[in-house]
């Protein structure tokens, strides 16, 4: 079984936001949304920050190589 993707956690996150806008709602069932919610919100961060730290890493060269540019823009001077 696959974890769920970035798009699933932000989908159910928007349920669950709509769920607790719901002035009907249980505390308790209150609580283990809120409980769900930060944990699909902390793996989406987690699953953000690696794409990002990926793209950091991960830059197309005009000769069509990839190589790290530890977050700054290439220059002319990084061609290989």
């Amino acid at each position: 079984m696959t974890s769920p993707s970035f798009e699933e956690h932000l989908a159910r996150l928007e349920e669950i936001a709509a769920q607790l806008d719901s002035a009907d709602v249980p505390l308790d069932t209150a609580l283990k949304l809120f409980e769900e919610g930060i944990q699909r919100l902390n793996a989406a961060q987690k699953t953000l920050a690696a794409a990002e730290g990926r793209l950091k890493e991960l830059v197309e060269r005009a000769d069509g190589t990839l190589g790290a540019t530890d977050g700054r823009p290439l220059t002319g001077d990084d061609r290989q």
